[in-house]
């Protein structure tokens, strides 16, 4: 299906203005209602014109990923250590080159045996180590939430999406002007659930625990530059109330009365309706125009009446069995910044270092030619982004509430002690695979993972595949301190 020539135009035209970074496929517009299939469709066209050119043979990303990843990875490397090296940086340069790819197959005193994966850790860096690093942030914000939601007896988590006119949007640029809005942001929020702070920014009815998310491009176009926040609600209200406790003082044979302070928890049942949310459109466009007009901004005058506030429910796993709506989906909202970039590289010609982009805009897809150097550059800059989650409310100090809000904090045990005589070299490699999904139309790209033995370094063992979770550190981030299990306490009976 070819679209008309005033479509194409207009494309050009928005390229332009917004200066995309690659050369846009005009002829391989197709319209986003069409779904994946007819995406497929036009990225094998493209791949088809090219590959009867000599050298110009595209192949899909998730074929070559490995290779990929690995000239991605030289590319950035480059630029990082240049010149003579100092052994600290050489060894810092040979972990970044070769995360992932090896590691050991540990073994303790009984006999037991499992896979260890080494990772750099450099999240600046590299891509693999921050996507795993905001997965298990993600992970460990969930499995907080899902704790104190069942032991006040709250079944819904509140999900807001805060927008800004463009032209405000467009002068969001420093680290200050994003922690000002995020600031901004839950200061909204905590209004909406009726939590106002004074002066001193002290909750005098209490705070409902807040988690904000900056974004800092567009979803479905991330190489353009398109500020917004993400942000979650407990809506659970703890505020520090007191009460006198009458004293018997006999030597003065008096009785004085000293204040106790406790947390109360208070649980939100309120359902939101369509004048509550005109309501908080208004008073979003309130504080954005305040804040803008502190900032500088410019055509402040200019910000409607209403801006855009988007709400939507995170379910408790278990409702989600049973079939009322969607889980938290933390991961996405707290996901890598690189993330939506990685997954728009559609295909690769690793001969001429050219990647086919896809990107969709309004109701059409377009793909874009992109060469390694754009690429790699325009994945720096966004894993250079560092605090783009916060929380505030009584979030901020989770642990310290815990207690009160009728969850038990454990640090999570690892009963694996490995024997460093019995532990054995490995060595990883993965593959990737357009699989389909059991009972629906669709495609999912799945990741193998294989290992082999180096015991013996001049006759390494056979390519064996192993399940992802059998491998430690591979799914999930492995911090320096230990991970905090969340339960509800056992003297705390869910409602």
């Amino acid at each position: 299906m070819s679209l008309s020539a005033h479509v194409i135009e207009g494309v050009e035209r928005y390229k332009s203005l917004h200066n995309s970074i690659g050369s846009v496929y005009c002829d391989d517009l197709y319209p986003v209602d069409k779904g994946s299939s007819e995406r497929r469709s036009y990225l094998k066209k493209i791949i088809e014109r090219g590959e009867d050119q000599e050298g110009k043979k595209y192949l899909a990303k998730y074929k070559i990923a490995t290779g990929f990843v690995r000239e991605e990875k030289e590319v950035m490397a480059a630029k990082e250590w240049k010149g003579n090296l100092s052994d600290s940086k050489d060894w810092k340069r040979y972990n970044y080159l070769t995360c992932g790819k090896y590691g050991m197959l540990e073994e303790n005193v009984s006999g037991d045996k499992r896979y260890l994966v080494y990772k750099c850790n450099q999240r600046r860096l590299c891509p693999s180590c921050r996507d795993s690093y905001h997965k298990e942030k993600a992970r460990k914000a969930e499995d907080f939430a899902a704790a104190v939601m069942r032991s006040v007896g709250v079944e819904c988590l509140s999900k807001f999406r805060l927008t800004f006119p463009d032209f405000i949007r467009d002068q969001i640029k420093t680290k200050a002007q994003r922690s000002a809005f995020k600031s901004l942001a839950n200061e909204f929020l905590q209004g909406v659930y009726g939590c106002v702070a004074n002066k001193s920014g002290v909750y005098n009815r209490g705070s409902v625990g807040v988690s904000i998310q900056c974004h800092i491009r567009s979803t479905q176009e991330c190489w353009k530059d398109s500020f917004h926040l993400h942000a979650s609600v407990i809506p659970v209200i703890v505020g520090l109330r007191s009460y006198l406790l009458p004293v018997v003082v006999p030597m003065r044979n008096c009785v004085i009365l000293i204040p106790v302070y406790y947390n109360e928890v208070c649980p939100w049942d309120k359902v939101f309706n369509e004048d509550d949310f005109e309501r908080m459109r208004l008073k979003w466009s309130k504080l954005v125009r305040r804040l803008s007009h502190k900032l500088g901004f410019e055509r402040v005058d200019e910000i409607p009446d209403e801006v855009g506030v988007n709400y939507s429910y995170g379910y408790l796993p278990e409702a989600v069995q049973q079939g009322k709506g969607k889980g938290f989906d933390l991961a996405y909202d707290m996901r890598s910044p690189a993330y939506d970039l990685e997954k728009a590289a559609a295909a690769v010609n690793m001969v001429d270092k050219k990647i086919i982009m896809s990107f969709k805009h309004g109701d059409f897809g377009y793909f874009e030619n992109w060469s390694f150097e754009n690429y790699t550059y325009q994945v720096a800059i966004l894993l250079g982004y560092k605090n783009l989650n916060s929380t505030y409310g009584w979030l901020r100090r989770g642990a310290f509430y815990a207690t009160a809000l009728g969850v038990e904090v454990e640090k999570e045990k690892d009963d694996f002690t490995p024997v460093p005589g019995l532990s054995i070299r490995t060595e990883y490699k993965r593959e990737y695979k357009a699989e389909a999904v059991p009972g629906k139309k669709k495609i999912k790209i799945v990741e193998h993972l294989c290992v082999r033995s180096l015991k013996d370094a001049n006759n390494p063992g056979p390519w064996i595949e192993i399940d992802l979770s059998q491998v430690h550190g591979e799914a999930n981030w492995i911090e320096s301190r230990k991970k905090r299990v969340y339960s509800v306490a056992k003297n705390k009976s869910p409602p």
